[in-house]
């Protein structure tokens, strides 16, 4: 682990990799010296794997090493659910304390496909803002593992805030087909770590124009969409325009995909960060030169900041997320009203009626749901679980009135 270095907000943030994409990410990362600040982890069952981390060796956590003996999942993600599983405890003792945890790992393989999946669920449980950058297989990798990073991200929508899914196939906007494989995974690696930095930054500085995790979350939460990210930096004394050089090496970032993606985007978030000599012309030329790529009627969420570290520079990063699903529309059944309750059929005339027909069962009284009231119902073998059991069921209970 990198020891953390004082931020503005003095937030802890640690990043976790999970696997062998995970684990090469963060060695891109810890490279980076905008990196300090963050509290880096590699986690996997496969002992070769973690032998390749740069990092100390107590932030390299070996999981469920009684039953794997150091071997990998073998692309069985239950394997991986359960090596978290098992380490839950620790892990949570491990987390405490942490403001925000970035989770990154390669999606289609067996670890880190069911490990994000229960670590999302631990994050969740502990309520911990926790962001999952994941990549997805090339299309060449073939379809089994597409399916297997399908499933997990089905499941982790259904856990977590932020789930930004990147496709490394947006590398070939930059690459040839015959460029080598490694070089190709080596590119994402690199521009995945800057992508964690360029998150890392919006999290933590907000002293002009904020944007937060609560935005990130607003645009993420529950809906699968694909994310493209862009990064870019230029110094003040590199030319008279430094705002504009830094989106021009933003826009051919290779997991931006093309100056295309920001035109396709339902919303875009856009981060300028400066030193304490940035300007209202510089930050005014970053966003025009922004905007000027965009479509006709995205959602534009911009921040602008400033920091000590990026003194004489400025940084432009862009998230751009293009939604494959239409919003869920949550519809809520409501409790309906005792007058609601009280329309029944109309009795027939007393001389036309028998006993049995008058014997109309009494509407019952609606139940108060207390705290529950306006929560999402839910409802399981047909019955309401936020209604307190001897309600639901009729039981008496004693009061002690008698």
């Amino acid at each position: 682990m990198t020891e953390a270095t004082a931020n503005n907000l003095n937030m802890k943030i640690a990043v976790l990799g999970l696997g062998c994409g995970g684990v090469r990410t963060l060695n891109a990362l810890a490279a980076l010296p905008a990196a300090d600040k963050l509290f880096l982890y590699a986690l996997d069952t496969d002992g070769q794997t973690l032998g390749q981390s740069k990092l100390p060796e107590t932030h390299r956590l070996m999981l469920d090493e009684q039953w794997r003996q150091g071997q990998g999942c073998g692309g069985d993600p239950l394997k991986g659910q359960r090596a978290i599983a098992r380490v839950r405890g620790s892990l949570e003792q491990q987390l405490t304390g942490f403001d925000y945890v970035i989770v990154v790992g390669g999606l289609g393989g067996g670890f880190a496909s069911g490990a994000v999946v229960a670590l999302s669920g631990l994050l969740s449980t502990m309520k911990i803002p926790a962001i999952h950058l994941l990549t997805i297989p090339f299309s060449w990798e073939g379809q089994a593992k597409r399916k297997i990073a399908d499933g997990a991200i089905a499941e982790i929508l259904n856990q977590t805030d932020c789930l930004m899914v990147l496709p490394n196939d947006l590398l070939f906007s930059v690459l040839s087909p015959e460029s080598p494989a490694r070089e190709a995974f080596l590119l994402a690696d690199g521009e995945i770590a800057r992508a964690i930095i360029a998150v890392a930054e919006i999290l933590t500085n907000r002293n002009i124009i904020p944007a937060d995790y609560s935005d990130l979350a607003a645009i993420l939460k529950e809906r699968k969409s694909f994310c493209s990210i862009g990064v870019g930096i230029a110094a003040l004394n590199e030319v008279q325009n430094p705002g504009e050089l830094a989106v021009d090496r933003m826009l051919s970032s290779p997991l931006l995909g093309g100056v295309g993606k920001l035109r396709e985007a339902d919303v875009i978030l856009i981060s300028l960060l400066g030193g304490p000599e940035l300007s209202i012309a510089q930050l005014q030329q970053s966003a025009a030169s922004v905007e000027k790529c965009c479509g006709e009627y995205p959602r534009i969420i911009l921040s602008a900041n400033t920091a000590e570290e990026y003194a004489n520079c400025i940084l432009a990063s862009a998230i751009a997320i293009k939604y494959t699903e239409k919003a869920k529309i949550k519809v809520r059944k409501k409790q309906s009203s005792l007058k609601e309750q009280q329309v029944v059929s109309p009795v027939p005339p007393e001389s036309e009626s028998s006993p049995e027909q008058l014997a109309l069962p009494l509407p019952q009284p609606p139940v108060d749901k207390g705290i529950f009231f306006n929560s999402v119902q839910v409802v399981y073998n047909g019955e309401d679980l936020d209604i307190p059991t001897f309600q639901r069921r009729e039981i008496p209970i004693d009061r002690g009135e008698n």
